[in-house]
């Protein structure tokens, strides 16, 4: 059976509000039991709070109301099942915004007003919507600003310019300045600009290199183009142009190389010593024509040249094996007679033999030899700096460097030393041969394992093959796998399972938590809300459960919190102004079923704790007057008590503001 939140159900001799399983028995003819068993089911009531914003002009449907004020409202539906669903709706009204702007633009400019581009004078409005949705007005006044304009002509000479504003010009042409007005507008400026020509006039002239030429008043002696000013009857510049040409004389060079001792014919004049010189003779046009003669004077180089060789030295195409002085003549690159002189000095080589003995082997002369041998050879200089052969006769003694590998427990005896640890060791002597010998231990020392172990445990323990039952330290002992003697220990402590949990909580619903506390031996907590301390506190109703262990030994408890009834709530404000809504101070009305009928306790109260209502009627309604006045934006305080419909006996403080 299932019935809605508030209502009852008649089962046998009870009567039902609380959901749950119950049987009733009765008596069949026969005088025999007939059980009936009830599964009641309480369906609750909906309540759903809604925000609601129009703009102003607007209304909402609620249910069968259109509202357009501003407050809070509620309606009531039902559920498939037949329950109260309500809804509570908080309406708010969203007010539009208005503006107003000026705006001044120069003629032939635009404005941008919302969608629309404006160039002409008047009022305009433009509506756009706020984030609420709701209309947002804005007017514009433009108004129209004027512009002045100017025109001027100027005339210039040919290459003169003239400053208009900010450019300067020289060409002819018609010209616009743009400035602003007081009020930022355009005003334009007009110029018609004329240039005057220039008179112009070319000629070409020839002059033979070294004379000059009168152009005007200056004098030229070098060709070029060159420009002579003067003016017009208009006042303009009148340009005589003039291509002067210079006519160059000639010249020539050469160069003559002479032995020294010999004579050069130069023209008129006959030259032995060197240097420069010139002859000057006259052109078909009378211009000079200049020959510069560059004579050198060759002194032949008699070298001489001391020399040192080992067995031999080649000089001018001849080999030479004994010292002396030699003397080759012959002409040089310049055609003149030249003695050459070679100073000879002639040395020769020398060889040897080193005996050497060694260990191993021997560093000679950059080399190392590891082997004997008669056969090696080193080649360096003598004093005199010809080849010095050396032989070598070697001979190597190789010592025998002997390794061993050994094992051993903790410690090992090896040439008078002890070790205790393992690792490569070396010991160093002399063989007979006078050879530092080496030999090589490679050391593995085994530390047997003496383990120790602690172990809790709560019955009896296996270890070893052995069996215990006493709280005690056994040991074990045997032959690792080194063949070391190995002792393990065994802590064994039996311990106390005892375990409970225990609530210092009076009435759980009451004060709306609890602490809840596990009183054991066991170190180690779990609860199964993940935390790990003996005492926790809980807030909600269920089965809470404990899990203590060491070691081995894990024992786990529980303890349960009964779910509470639903608590009650009571609205903190009301408005006591005749509208319908919200008018009184009450219980809700689907709490109500929750309230047993009888004992029923309900006081509120003044800021001094004076009683200025009462009631013994759950169902009370209090419209916020004392003594037949209304006080609002007031606040009191109330208290209720009051036995649940489950026999649990229950208090409710609190405060109301009358507004």
């Amino acid at each position: 059976v299932s019935i809605c939140h508030g209502s009852s159900y008649q089962f046998g001799s009870r009567t039902l509000n609380v959901a749950g399983s119950y049987s009733d028995t009765t008596h069949t003819a026969a005088g025999c039991d007939s059980i009936t068993v009830l599964h009641l089911t309480i369906e609750d009531y909906l309540r759903d709070t809604i925000s609601v914003s129009i703009c102003h002009g607007n209304s909402y449907q609620f249910g069968s109301r259109t509202l357009n004020v501003e407050g809070t409202y509620s309606d009531t539906t039902h559920t498939a099942a037949g329950c109260d669903s309500i809804t509570v709706l908080h309406l708010t009204i969203e007010d539009y915004l208005r503006d107003t702007i000026s705006v001044s633009i120069c003629h032939g400019n635009s404005y941008q007003f919302g969608s629309r581009t404006l160039n002409v004078e008047g009022t305009y409005s433009d509506t756009t919507h706020t984030a609420a949705g709701c209309d947002s007005i804005t007017v514009l006044h433009l108004t129209i600003e004027d512009y002045p304009r100017d025109t001027i002509s100027v005339s210039i000479c040919h290459g003169s310019s003239y400053q208009f504003g900010s450019r300067t010009l020289n060409a002819a042409g018609t010209y616009s300045d743009t400035t602003h007005t007081a009020a930022g507008c355009d005003s334009i400026t007009v110029l018609q600009l004329t240039v005057k020509d220039y008179l112009r006039d070319s000629i070409s002239v020839s002059i033979c290199h070294g004379s000059s030429y009168q152009f005007g008043n200056v004098t030229l002696t070098e060709a070029g183009t060159y420009s002579d000013t003067s003016q017009t009857s208009t006042g303009c510049d009148s340009i005589t142009v003039l291509q002067l040409t210079v006519k160059d004389y000639l010249r020539d060079s050469i160069s003559v190389s002479i032995c020294h001792g010999s004579c050069y014919q130069f023209g008129s004049r006959t030259l032995n010593a060197a240097g420069t010189y010139s002859d000057t003779t006259h052109t078909a046009a009378g211009c000079d024509s200049i020959t510069m003669l560059q004579l050198t004077v060759n002194y032949p180089q008699h070298t001489s040249t001391t020399a040192t060789a080992c067995e031999s030295f080649e000089w001018n195409g001849q080999t030479y094996t004994s010292s002396g002085t030699y003397i080759h003549a012959h002409d040089d690159e310049e055609g003149c007679s030249q003695v050459d002189t070679l100073h000879l000095t002639i040395n020769h080589s020398s060889q040897f033999v080193e005996e050497i003995t060694a260990c191993d082997y021997t560093i000679w002369h950059g080399r190392t030899l590891y082997e004997s041998t008669d056969t090696v050879t080193y080649h360096t200089t003598n004093v005199v700096g010809c080849d010095s052969i050396v032989t070598l006769h070697l001979t190597i003694h190789h010592p025998q460097h002997i390794a061993s590998v050994q094992s051993a427990c903790e410690s090992f005896d090896w040439n008078g030393h002890t070790y205790t640890s393992s690792g490569d060791y070396t010991y160093e002597h002399t063989d007979v041969n006078g050879c530092t010998q080496v030999d090589t231990l490679h050391l593995s020392i085994h530390f047997p394992i003496h383990t120790t172990i602690t172990e809790y445990v709560c019955h009896e323990y296996e270890w070893k093959g052995q069996y215990y039952t006493n709280t005690g330290t056994y040991t074990y002992d045997h032959i690792d796998a080194y063949g070391c003697e190995q002792v393990d220990t065994l802590h064994l402590i039996f311990v106390d399972t005892n375990t409970t949990i225990i609530s210092n909580a009076y009435n759980f619903c009451d004060e709306e938590s609890a602490t809840l506390e596990v009183i054991s031996d066991l170190p180690y907590i779990e609860w199964n809300t993940g935390e790990t301390n003996p005492i926790i506190t809980i807030f909600e109703s269920g089965v809470y459960t404990a899990t203590v262990s060491q070691g081995e030994c894990v024992i786990s408890r529980e303890f349960t919190i009964e779910p509470c009834e639903n608590k009650i709530l009571l609205p903190n404000t009301f408005t006591p102004n005749g509208d319908g809504l919200n008018d009184v101070f009450c219980i809700p009305e689907g709490y109500l079923e929750q309230i047993d009928d009888n004992d029923f306790e309900m006081y509120i109260y003044d800021r001094w704790g004076e009683v200025v209502f009462a009631s013994n009627n759950k169902n009370f309604h209090w419209n916020g007057k004392v003594r037949g006045q209304l006080l609002k934006n007031y606040t009191y305080t109330y208290l209720i008590k009051y036995v649940s419909a489950s026999g649990i006996p229950n208090k409710i403080k609190g405060s109301v503001f009358v507004l």
